[in-house]
């Protein structure tokens, strides 16, 4: 029996690993490089599909498949990648917002200044796309330096959008640089999103480098500003740590004197100014917090935090907070490291430590680029490469000892496989095709037995 024929059997059994095996011995042609190339796409094994492709091309193999095969791989990585499907969980009855309250929400984001990021709001925007109730909710995308280019395929792939720039017109201490990079915009311009996208009742913030992988997530916030006018989220560092990050932030000088003691001295819990709801029609919230950042830059210049100071000091000082959500509407890489995934569920995201599933994750988070090398290729697809890959194999493995051995999606320390990059995105690989991907090596092995 030919080598082929036997893989052919192996494959008409579903015996695939051994089906692999034999062929990746055997010399290429046009048979050969179809059946390996669906065995590795079978097995997640992108890079070594790749290769193969590659390989068949300089060997002057020619077909239909092995020419879609090289287009696919011509592409840019992040084009190479596919959204996620819609995650459907049960709701509760008493926290589903109002269908008149959806009407009256505008979700709203930065959007800017580089191509990584530019990626980052891409996603963001098709997950609140593949959330049933919010995906015809108006989004309003604060404009931090995007191109023409990209402002076009925002307007023509997402419903709903509208895109305006801001007029920031604070009065800084001299030398202030940093202020005039437009990728910055985005945390100043927050307090003034109702006046840049006026008419509506409630204002949701997302930040760019976030994405929802469960609707569930933007009902608590949204029912919450219902009820209580401000809908907030637990910040990474949380109630314990808030003294020490008052006193940081201190350090460094950012804020004023009387914003820092009132923080200091009161035990209150951190909130995230990265997920937020507010009542802008039965609060003066917006206004507020704008005259408190401006205060802040008036004194103090613009540094990061800026934005998240003013906004606990506006929170606790003039407002109640009645309920604070969940860490994980804002699961931080940064803060909380990388979520577990479930052999039986190996494209839902759960917490490290509570084993909820992770309603909004978040990309970056402080100190991000300085404390793990694996971070810039889960911030910036566009930077994917194999070296990439290999580079941080080992901090990857490092990473997710932590987390229980039955529970680890093997995929996940997998060398062969892009899925430990991707994992935490909401586009991924396209490694979920595995029932089309049988079927189509289940007729190709009954011609070639039947052939035989």
């Amino acid at each position: 029996m030919s080598k082929l024929k036997l893989a052919t059997a192996f494959i008409a059994d579903q015996n695939y690993e051994s089906a692999r095996d034999i062929l990746e011995k055997e010399q290429r042609n046009t048979h050969n490089v179809y059946f390996l190339s669906l065995l590795y796409r079978y097995f997640n094994q992108m890079r070594k599909e790749q290769t193969l492709v590659e390989q068949a091309v300089s060997l002057g193999l020619s077909s239909q498949y092995i020419e879609e095969r090289r287009k696919y791989y011509s592409l840019p990585i992040f084009e190479q990648l596919e959204p996620r499907q819609s995650l459907i969980l049960p709701k509760d009855p008493a926290r589903i917002a109002s269908a008149g309250s959806l009407e009256q929400l505008c979700i709203v984001t930065g959007g800017g200044s580089d191509k990584p990021y530019f990626y980052l709001m891409t996603q963001l925007l098709e997950s609140l796309e593949a959330c049933p109730t919010y995906k015809n909710v108006r989004k309003g995308i604060i404009d931090c330096g995007l191109t023409d280019e990209d402002k076009n395929y925002l307007l023509k792939n997402f419903s709903n959008v509208e895109i305006k720039t801001p007029n920031l017109n604070f009065k800084l201490p001299d030398k202030v640089e940093r202020f005039t990079q437009k990728g910055n915009w985005g945390i100043l311009a927050r307090p003034f999103m109702d006046k840049l996208f006026p008419g509506y009742r409630y204002y949701m913030w997302l930040d760019t480098d976030s994405w929802v992988q469960d609707e569930r997530s933007l009902d608590n916030v949204l029912c919450d500003a219902e009820n209580y006018k401000l809908g907030v989220v637990a910040s990474h560092c949380g109630r314990v740590y808030a003294g020490s990050f008052w006193e940081r932030w201190h350090k460094t000088p950012i804020v004023p004197e009387y914003m820092w003691q009132f923080l200091h001295d009161n035990p209150f819990p951190l909130l995230t100014a990265s997920c937020f709801c507010i009542d802008a029609k039965n609060t003066d919230f917006f206004p507020k917090w704008g005259r408190y950042l401006e205060d802040q830059m008036e004194k103090n210049g613009f540094d990061w935090g800026n934005d998240e100071i003013t906004f606990n000091y506006t929170v606790h000082k003039d407002f109640q907070v009645s309920r604070v959500n969940s860490l994980n509407y804002n699961f931080d890489l940064g803060g909380r490291g990388l979520p577990r995934l479930k052999l039986d569920e190996p494209d839902v995201l759960y917490s490290t430590l509570d084993e909820e599933v992770v309603g909004i994750l978040h990309l970056c988070g402080m100190g991000l680029h300085k404390s793990y090398p694996l971070w810039p290729c889960l911030v910036h697809p566009s930077s994917f490469t194999e070296e990439v890959f290999q580079a941080n194999r080992q901090r990857y493995q490092q990473i997710v000892q932590f987390c229980d051995a039955h529970k680890v999606m093997p995929d996940q320390v997998n060398a062969g496989s892009n899925s430990q990059i991707t994992s935490c995105h909401f586009r991924v690989f396209p490694w979920r095709d595995k029932q089309s991907i049988m079927s189509a090596l289940k007729k190709e092995a009954q011609i070639c037995l039947q052939s035989n």
